[in-house]
């Protein structure tokens, strides 16, 4: 951590931290798991595994990403086989991303990787702590949606 009082005390820079060395943990557990990808693809797959067959729009919405991150992230999965973009059969000018096999087995070897990742991050710290914690952040992102 900084020695400068305004990062140890600063919500905005400490939340910046924490994201940024939580990234950075998952990314390397990931990447020992031979899957060398960024946040943002992590980000789109977490968001299909709980509801297969989303929009662009729709991901880049529920992921807080704008939408040429979101364009980027999928291009990416595609081209490494972990989804696929189809015609939505109601509106042919938006298209729907579907997991494939690759990318539903990508789920069973990398969650076990997000949970020991939490498990580290979390060590020490009492539940109440950690629910009261996320409590605020999801009360922060509300606030700041907007910006998105």
């Amino acid at each position: 951590m900084s020695q400068n009082p305004y990062f140890e005390t600063n919500l905005g820079a400490l939340v910046g931290q924490v994201g940024k060395v939580m990234s950075r943990a998952l990314m390397d557990k990931f990447k020992k798991k031979g899957y060398e990808f960024g946040i943002d693809q992590w980000i789109v797959m977490i968001h299909l595994w709980h509801e297969d067959g989303q929009t662009q729009q729709r991901l880049g919405e529920i992921a807080g990403r704008n939408k040429t991150t979101v364009t980027r992230a999928i291009d990416w999965l595609e081209k490494n086989d972990f989804v696929v973009r189809v015609n939505d059969q109601l509106d042919r000018r938006n298209k729907r991303i579907y997991l494939t096999n690759g990318g539903k087995q990508l789920q069973h070897d990398l969650i076990p990787e997000v949970s020991e990742v939490m498990t580290e991050a979390t060590h020490g710290i009492p539940e109440d702590d950690l629910e009261s914690c996320k409590k605020v952040m999801r009360t922060i992102f509300r606030n700041l949606k907007a910006y998105i």
